[in-house]
């Protein structure tokens, strides 16, 4: 009888095997052999807690849409870490695709690096995916750590000596968009080189992040753009940079509104100063409306990306 019983076990553990055979194996693929583990890091002095239409924080690494890819690239780097691996959902069948197409094209993870503080975004990203399904990226930092510690020293020197807490917000920002306007020169040299994809001598004069108009007193729009990024995050103002084809500037939200500031436009290249300080204000906190109705061919934007400013 003993045997008889033995044998219906036997019999019935293979079948329930034979039918459950793919989630028992992908089971013990995911706990054992590949085991899906996700370690999460504390986040940098730099994180931002601002909250945007186009990209959010998110809990979920296990992928299973492209606005998860998003908005785990934007935790990643909105949290300052260097390293981190996260899964597709095994359901996601286009995930390998996305991850390709993200890492051939590089342009949405350019955008996303616009709604970070400028020392949590990159200057190089890397990606990869195992057959398990574990994308690992990595994170070269557009800033070194002396670098920061530069532009800070720099940033508290100048709300030191140039603001004061009579000051409303606006009168802050105006004075900080006159100080860099009147002190940095638009690297037009560098311009050229980046015109030729000589990025590698470009990065050399720095006129491309805050240290251009910090070190050399030049800057290309990243410069202008990324060095007026820290006194508003220093201020505590909402803001991210929008980007063009060709060319990046500040969004920053102030009493209840967006509003555009372009330091790179209102510090034209010319030796006519009648001319510079007739359109020193010209794209100082304009609205969207004001800004196309200038119809420059450099702040035509994604609408579909950098939503408040619609």
């Amino acid at each position: 009888m003993k045997k008889i019983i033995t044998a219906i076990i036997l019999l019935a553990s293979i079948i329930g095997i034979y039918i459950y055979k793919e989630t028992i194996v992908s089971y013990v693929v995911d706990n054992f052999i590949f085991k899906k583990v996700i370690v999460i890091q504390e986040a940098n002095d730099y994180k931002t807690n601002n909250v945007y239409l186009y990209v959010k924080e998110t809990d979920n690494f296990f992928i299973e849409s492209k606005q998860d890819f998003l908005n785990t690239f934007y935790t990643v780097l909105n949290n300052g870490w260097e390293e981190f691996s996260f899964y597709c959902h095994e359901n996601y069948i286009l995930c390998e695709d996305e991850i390709r197409d993200l890492s051939s094209t590089n342009t949405t993870l350019s955008n996303i690096n616009n709604f970070v503080h400028p020392y949590n975004s990159y200057k190089q990203l890397y990606l990869s995916i195992d057959e398990s399904g574990k994308i690992t990226v990595i994170i070269d930092k557009l800033y070194t750590e002396q670098e920061i510690i530069r532009a800070n020293n720099e940033v508290d020197y100048v709300l030191k000596n140039y603001t004061n807490d009579s000051m409303s917000l606006e009168e802050k920002i105006k004075a900080i968009h006159d100080y860099i306007v009147d002190t940095t020169e638009y690297d037009s040299l560098g311009a050229d080189l980046v015109g030729n994809y000589n990025v590698v001598t470009v990065g050399n004069y720095k006129s491309h992040k805050a240290l251009g108009p910090i070190e050399t007193k030049k800057a290309l729009c990243g410069g202008y753009t990324d060095y007026m990024a820290l006194f508003l995050h220093k201020l505590g103002i909402k803001n991210y940079k929008v980007a063009s084809e060709k060319h990046v500037w500040n969004l920053l939200y102030l009493n209840d509104n967006w509003y555009h500031l372009d330091l790179t436009w209102d510090d034209p290249v010319t030796n006519d100063m009648n001319y510079k300080e007739q359109n020193k204000y010209k794209f100082f906190l304009i609205d969207t409306n004001t800004l196309e109705k200038y119809e420059t061919n450099q702040h035509v934007y994604d609408k579909t990306i950098y939503l408040e400013a619609n």
